[in-house]
């Protein structure tokens, strides 16, 4: 056998060991397994504190897309409200301020004699009271009708849509860091006294009533009918701020969040794929005793720039295949990152086919 015969047999054999079993003296040393800890331990600091920036950012985008997607619904339910619900009560203020003429010459009518002078009768506060009790169920029977009890519904169903979308709102701007409560200067939000009197309905609804501002009995007044009204349309004027304070922050709101969504979270997906990778690697090769510490640290390092690279690459795309499977493009960062050279031979393969093509 010749010499160049017989390297070349021992770089074989050497080359065959270290596929059935890449032992060496350097991996068996004691320092090695040390190494290894060590590396574990860096690396595991490394995926926790990932770990925690990514799991509250993936919660707060949750949060945030439900909470726009809600207010966007509720925009456009109050939207399809709006202008009927406008022209219900201008119709019905008219109505009010027809009946309120013909009672009142109805009344006076009835509370002066012949002749044109009072009735100085002993019974005349008595028929002051018919007639106001008289006013009250006309204003319950006129409160009754369908078209009073249609604009009922709507103010109900207007003003709960109004109280939910400025409480999102509130929590959008919250989440976004942007905006402030009362970016229009208006007078209704000045305190929580005026907010709960512009978002509340006053009850109750187009009849006379004894109204307070601040729930006692100390400053009551009375209220007609046309209050209800002027209510309804305070609720109206009070939903142009809210729905431009809700339409600021949702578009606000998604540049922000799509852009971290698209550019940062899918790197950080990659990364964390990767150091689960680094981790199960790590526990494998302590196992076996096959850590070489200066050749892992290298590997190491270069799959973390690679995920980085397939990461940011990989959020430019919003779904990874055609047809009924799809993906997240999160979750295929994070199985890219874990299984790179997998990812890279579908790459080439994809890269091949569109060669052969054309």
């Amino acid at each position: 056998m010749t010499a160049e015969l017989e390297g070349q047999l021992y770089c074989a054999q050497s080359r065959l060991a270290g596929a059935i079993k890449p032992v060496s003296a350097e991996t068996l040393d004691p320092k090695s397994t040390e190494d290894a800890k060590k590396a574990t331990r860096r690396y595991f600091v490394l995926t926790s504190i990932l770990a925690v920036l990514i799991v509250p950012a993936s919660m707060v985008m949750f949060v945030d897309s439900k909470l726009s997607e809600s207010g966007k619904a509720l925009v456009e339910a109050n939207d399809k409200i709006a202008i009927p619900l406008h022209e219900a009560l201008q119709t019905q203020r008219s109505l009010i301020v027809s009946i309120e003429k013909r009672r009142g010459a109805y009344d006076a009518d009835r509370l002066w004699v012949r002749g044109g002078k009072p009735d100085q009768d002993a019974s005349a506060s008595q028929r002051m009271v018919s007639v106001a009790d008289e006013r009250r169920e006309i204003d319950y029977e006129q409160a009754l009708t369908p078209s009073a009890l249609a604009i009922k519904e709507q103010l109900q169903v207007f003003a709960r849509n109004n109280r939910q979308l400025y409480a999102e709102t509130r929590w959008l701007e919250l989440l976004s860091l942007h905006g402030r409560e009362n970016p229009y200067g208006s007078p209704w939000m000045r305190d929580k006294a005026t907010q709960r009197e512009n978002l509340e309905l006053t009850l109750p609804m187009l009849v006379r009533h004894q109204h307070s501002r601040d729930g006692g009995k100390d400053d009551q007044k009375p209220q007609g009918p046309e209050h209800s009204i002027d209510d309804g349309l305070q609720k109206l004027a009070v939903y142009q701020d809210i729905r431009a304070m809700a339409q600021n922050a949702q578009h606000t709101s998604d540049f922000l969040w799509s852009a971290i969504a698209v550019y940062l979270l899918p790197v950080l997906y990659a990364v964390l794929g990767t150091l689960a990778f680094i981790l199960r690697d790590l526990c494998t090769r302590t196992r076996n005793q096959t850590y070489h510490a200066s050749h892992a640290q290298c590997a190491y390092c270069t799959r973390m720039i690679v995920a980085v690279i397939v990461g940011t690459v990989i959020g430019l795309f919003d779904k990874f295949m055609d047809g009924a499977i799809s993906a997240s493009p999160l979750a295929i960062a994070f199985v890219a990152g874990y299984a790179v050279d997998p990812f890279f031979a579908f790459i080439d393969h994809v890269a091949s086919v569109g060669r052969t093509r054309a």
